[in-house]
This record gives structure tokens, C-alpha cells and sequence, in this order.
């Protein structure tokens, strides 16, 4: 449940006479509940991302209001407005104060003393439960027909609704690396990813599928798209340093009724990232493995890796040595003994061994091309079959 600072402001500016006094960067950030709060000293109960409503009835010395300030940004609230008038004048917000909140990227607002509290504090409450609601019922729909193509028109008509229902879009999926995160942490992420997202001005939706965070972002633009799936990434570096979560992203979906093929393909793409080693991958990135996992027929995969690779398999195993792994490198080397050597940080020498002893089990022309092909289809068949058993 949140909204945007931003577009809270601009819808209700007018009604209660909002002016933004300084830390316009800040509107981007999303709010999660409207605080009214007089005294610094209680600022310890706030959890973060509040808006907080202040008349300054505490004020009783000159620093009051840059002390409270410096106590709503250490608890990360989101911003700040002032029923000036009595307490708090317009002109006790000194360049200083000012100063303060630009530098934080802090909201700072002002409102005359004739609007009523009570009122725009229940706006806001309505405002953030309506939006709640909203968010809960599309997202539980989204979660639907990720698993069951047949729920996606029902889904599709909450977008409709929402001028999204015909977009195109492509769907990141970023699995973390150690699982379950607290309910604490999947919260904060969230909330924060919304703010990174926010600066896209671009339709998007984002929530979470069991342990996986899902971005909906509507836009053809592969550049925007990866760089934000980055972006978010780091976020869960800063929360999880020691290990580093993967992303994946589909291909880029004609319209919402493709969210089950657009969920396949993103886990996909996660899925050999976390193979490969690397942070992220697209779908339309993956060449040959995409063939693979249109493939219906895993038997014959097997069948297909095993008649290539299981004698070196079988041969590693039994006297504990590293033939398949020395081959693949081997082959994805370009054949070159020099370049596989210092790919396996072993002596060329080594290689040279190894790579005599695996032509005498496999009987075959290592340089004939066609033969090539086969092996290295085989290792590629090996990483799918790996990932499809996750």
C-alpha cells in the first residue's frame, strides 16, 4: 500500500493549499501513511516512508524546526508539511531549513492554518486504503495468470482499466540468492523499488511472486529496461552483499494476455544467469537455450546429452578426473589448447593430456565442425536439463 508523494501532491494541492517549499527531488518517493506529529522525541516510533503532518506546537526555540526535520530524515519519513499560521510562521522556515531539505531530496510543504487537519488526514487515509485495494486485486490477478494462461483475460480488463490493458511490455523477474527474506525486507524492497521506478515516468507494475520480485514495465526500450533491472539489483546488493540476486527478462509481449509465456521466459533468463554466473540475461539473449526449453520431449534431450557426454562422465567419476569439464571449455575455446589452459588456470601441458585421453575414450574427430556442434549441443542439453530440474 503506497502512493507517490508526487502525485498526492498534485492532486490535492489545490484543495488544501499545498505549497512545496523546498526538496521538489523528493516527490518521487512513495508514502505508506500519513503521521500528524508535534514533538521530536516521538519520531522514534516512525518506521519509515510517512508523510508527516506537523503545526509546530512544540516549537519553543529557534532550532526547533530544523532539529525536527534532522529527526524526520534519520527515520526516513518522506516529507514534511506545516499547518503554518499560529505556531509556525512562513517566515521561520529560514534559508537554512531550506537549504536542509534540498540537500536530503526532502518534501517540504507549507498549508494555512484555516485548513482543518481531520480533513486532508482522512482524504489521505481513503486515498492510500482505495489504493491498496487497487493494487492487492491487480496483483492477485497478475499472480493468477502467471500460472494459468486461461486467467490472463480477466486479468487483462484490471490494465484496461488502468490504460494499460493493450501496452506492450517486458517482465523482469530478479530472484535473490538466499531465501525466504523477512516480510520486513520484501516490504522495504518494494517500497524502495517503487521510488527507482518512479523516475522512469513510465507505466509499470511491480510486486512480489512467492520469493520472486516482478516488474511489469511498459515500454519497448530493451536499454531502459535492462538498466532499471540493474538498478534494482543493486538495491538488493546494498540488502544482501555475500550474495548477489540474478535477473531475467522476457521477450518483449504484444499485450497482458501473454504474461504466462512473458513469466516462463523472464525465469528462464533467470535461470542460466545464476548457471552463468552473471547478474543478468534476456530471453532474447539466450540463443540455442531458447529451442531447449520449447522442447517438450526432456527423455530425448537425455538420451541425446547421455550418447555424447556419459563416457566422460562416467570416466570422471570413477578415477575422479575433469574430462567433460576440460572438453566443454575445450570447445567453447575455439580448440585453441593455449586459451583453454588459461581459462582452467592449468598448464597447457595438462590440457594437452587430458585432451589425448578424451579423444581416445570418444573415438571421434574433435575437428570436424559437425562433430563439434554435436558436443557442444550435449553441454548445452546439460546446463537445461540442470536448470529444469530446480
Amino acid at each position: 500500500m503506497s502512493i507517490q508523494l508526487k502525485q498526492l501532491f498534485a492532486e490535492t494541492a489545490e484543495t488544501y493549499a499545498l505549497n512545496l517549499v523546498a526538496g521538489k527531488q523528493g516527490l518521487l518517493r512513495e508514502i505508506i501513511w500519513v503521521q500528524f506529529c508535534e514533538d521530536s522525541e516521538t519520531t522514534d516510533f516512525l518506521r519509515g516512508a510517512e508523510l508527516i503532518i506537523t503545526t509546530g506546537l512544540c516549537a519553543q526555540h529557534p532550532d526547533w524546526l530544523k532539529n525536527f526535520i534532522l529527526a524526520l530524515i534519520e527515520r526516513d519519513a518522506c516529507g514534511l508539511i506545516i499547518n503554518t499560521g499560529k505556531y509556525i510562521q512562513e517566515e521561520d522556515i529560514t534559508p537554512t531549513i531550506r537549504s536542509l531539505c534540498e540537500k536530503h531530496s526532502f518534501p517540504l510543504f507549507t498549508m494555512p492554518w484555516r485548513i482543518h487537519l481531520a480533513d486532508i488526514m482522512q482524504d489521505y487515509y481513503n486515498r492510500l486504503f482505495s489504493s491498496q485495494q487497487n493494487e492487492t486485486s491487480l496483483h492477485l490477478q497478475l499472480q493468477e495468470a502467471l500460472l494459468d494462461s486461461a486467467k490472463a483475460p480477466a486479468m487483462q480488463q484490471g490494465l484496461v482499466l488502468q490504460g494499460l490493458g493493450e501496452h506492450a511490455f517486458h517482465l523482469c523477474v530478479l530472484e535473490p540468492a538466499v531465501t525466504p527474506l523477512p516480510e520486513e525486507n520484501r516490504t522495504h524492497f518494494l517500497l524502495y523499488s517503487k521510488t527507482i521506478l518512479n523516475r522512469l515516468h513510465l507505466p509499470y507494475r511491480v510486486f512480489w511472486q512467492q520469493e520472486r520480485l516482478l516488474l511489469l514495465l511498459f515500454t519497448a526500450a530493451k536499454e531502459i529496461q535492462q538498466q532499471t533491472a540493474m538498478d534494482l539489483a543493486t538495491l538488493f546488493l546494498r540488502q544482501n552483499s555475500k550474495n548477489p540476486p540474478v535477473c531475467g527478462i522476457s521477450s518483449l509481449q504484444e499485450n497482458a494476455l501473454h504474461i504466462a509465456t512473458a513469466w516462463q521466459e523472464a525465469c528462464v533468463a533467470a535461470a542460466v544467469a545464476r548457471l552463468q554466473q552473471k547478474p543478468l540475461l534476456s530471453f532474447d539473449a539466450l540463443g540455442i537455450y531458447r529451442l531447449l526449453f520449447a522442447a517438450h520431449n526432456r527423455s530425448l534431450l537425455q538420451k541425446m546429452q547421455q550418447e555424447r557426454l556419459q563416457i566422460l562422465l562416467d570416466y570422471d567419476e570413477k578415477h575422479h578426473t575433469q574430462l567433460a569439464a576440460t572438453l566443454r571449455l575445450y570447445l567453447f575455446c575455439g580448440n585453441s589448447l593455449q586459451d583453454t589452459a588459461q581459462a582452467a588456470f592449468t598448464h597447457r601441458n595438462t590440457i594437452n593430456y587430458r585432451m589425448g585421453k578424451i579423444r581416445e575414450l570418444l573415438h571421434c574427430n574433435l575437428d570436424d565442425a559437425a562433430v563439434r556442434f554435436e558436443f557442444m549441443l550435449a553441454f548445452y542439453i546439460a546446463d537445461y536439463l540442470q536448470i529444469a530440474r530446480q
